[in-house]
């Protein structure tokens, strides 16, 4: 049998997201189908410190949005982790219709010549 036809993924066949951006960190599903709506937060160790202790098994990941996150203080069970003061719809991708509250997941490797401006000024 001869293979006639050859497809594969290409995180980037549409293009790197560009622009300037906001980073949060997300406590992510790696089976999720997306868009999923969650909490983003300010450091990967509060989403750690989140993660640990839950049914599965999460991966911490990394989230950019090109509107800027509210920051806030938990005030549950675990006390003092800052995050968004409301869920986020995230995204595998830049490629997700444009609205406040929404993210996507920050490519895990960038092309040469990163076109992505993070905003780092703590709000």
């Amino acid at each position: 049998m001869i293979a006639l036809f050859v497809s594969y993924v290409c995180d980037w066949c549409d293009g790197t997201p560009q622009g300037v951006f906001h980073r949060g960190w997300v406590a992510w599903d790696e089976t999720a189908d997306a868009p999923v709506t969650t909490l983003v937060f300010r450091s990967r160790d509060d989403a750690e410190r989140w993660s640990i202790g839950r049914e599965r098994p999460l991966q911490i990941r990394e989230v950019l949005s090109p509107w800027p996150f509210a920051w806030t203080y938990s005030r549950g069970s675990l006390r003092d982790l800052e995050l968004a003061d409301r869920p986020f719809s995230v995204h595998h991708d830049h490629r997700h219709p444009a609205g406040g509250n929404r993210a996507f997941l920050a490519p895990t490797v960038m092309p040469a010549g990163d076109p992505v401006d993070l905003r780092r000024k703590r709000s």
